[in-house]
């Protein structure tokens, strides 16, 4: 099982530690991203606007005292659930050949 936490930036002030010991025990199996609402933000952010403020977030604390720097931001996120559906396709398509 993987944990994302899609808005560290809506984290509540004092949360923190909380959330990043939820994050680092899970032992590489997480990820944090800060993902804008579209209903509550400006509406012409571009992705690679919204990425460079998610990396900003990042650097900064309490999130960049998260180590395992592939478990961090949206572009990871996207990777990891990229490989593990080429994955589940190709299990399953080779699978159903045999």
């Amino acid at each position: 099982m993987v944990v994302a936490l899609t808005k560290i930036d809506r984290v509540q002030a004092g949360d923190e530690d909380y959330w990043l010991e939820i994050l680092r025990s899970r032992a590489g199996r997480y990820f944090a991203t800060r993902l804008h609402a579209p209903d509550t933000e400006d509406r012409s952010l571009t992705w690679d606007d919204d990425r460079k403020a998610e990396n900003k977030i990042l650097k900064n604390q309490p999130w960049c005292q998260l180590t395992n720097k592939r478990c961090l931001g949206s572009k990871s996120l996207t990777l990891s659930l990229s490989k593990r559906l080429a994955e589940l396709i190709k299990r399953r398509y080779f699978l159903s050949f045999r």
